[in-house]
């Protein structure tokens, strides 16, 4: 089916409005210190908020030596490894980013933005099946994080697990910012013969979407070719 020619472009575009968490969802706070190694420990925090704001402010060299230091003195904290592992992506230095996002899975299992942001690398590598393995097992840690079950989705569309794809973009297109989720929807449903279904769900993609996506006038002409057959 000539649908087809959109399955790698629309599973890659995504990346870059869903692909990557920027923060960890898990910093360290500050507490007042009462002992030397509460004051060592609140010096760290400090340290590691700076760095945040410095990533945040777009400084990442300056943010880099901060959390590079952070790494040397505190090598079990996987958050570290994470903003670099951010700084390198952002840099474009993507198999270095790969490592130390897997890294910091290793360091912290339960950071779940390491997982997505190793994912959404994966995908652009169309290493699919290692991104299927990563998002699961970021799921695993948080059941609800949307973007890697939008990624999951995106990841069985590539691989032609339609239904099984569906199944996972129908629990995303309840969020409002995941409408991208009924044009995988819609496609879905024309590599699975079902006309009417595949309009249900482009003509809300239409409705959701914002003028100046880049594939809403292709899902418009989409549309009206299935309309007119």
């Amino acid at each position: 089916m000539k649908y087809q020619r959109f399955i790698y472009a629309l599973a890659f575009v995504l990346l870059f409005a869903y692909g990557c968490s920027e923060d960890s969802s898990n910093t360290t706070t500050n507490t007042k210190p009462s002992t030397q190694a509460e004051e060592q420990q609140a010096s760290v925090n400090e340290d590691y908020q700076n760095a945040v704001a410095l990533y945040e402010s777009n400084n990442l060299d300056e943010a880099m030596n901060i959390f590079g230091e952070l790494l040397k003195s505190n090598p079990k904290d996987g958050q570290n490894d994470f903003y670099i592992g951010n700084i390198y992506r952002k840099k474009n230095d993507i198999d270095s980013a790969i490592r130390f996002y897997q890294s910091a899975i290793q360091k912290t299992p339960t950071l779940v933005a390491a997982y997505n942001n190793l994912a959404a690398l994966q995908m652009a590598k169309e290493s699919f099946d290692e991104a299927l393995q990563t998002a699961d097992k970021g799921l695993a840690v948080d059941s609800n994080f949307t973007d890697l079950k939008f990624k999951k989705g995106q990841i069985l569309f590539v691989k032609q697990q339609y239904k099984e794809s569906n199944t996972m973009l129908t629990e995303t297109a309840k969020d409002p910012a995941f409408y991208e989720s009924y044009r995988f929807i819609g496609l879905n449903y024309l590599q699975l013969s079902d006309k009417a279904h595949a309009l249900e769900n482009f003509r809300t993609y239409l409705k959701l979407a914002p003028e100046g996506n880049p594939f809403k006038e292709q899902i418009k002409q989409t549309v009206t070719e299935l309309e007119n057959k």
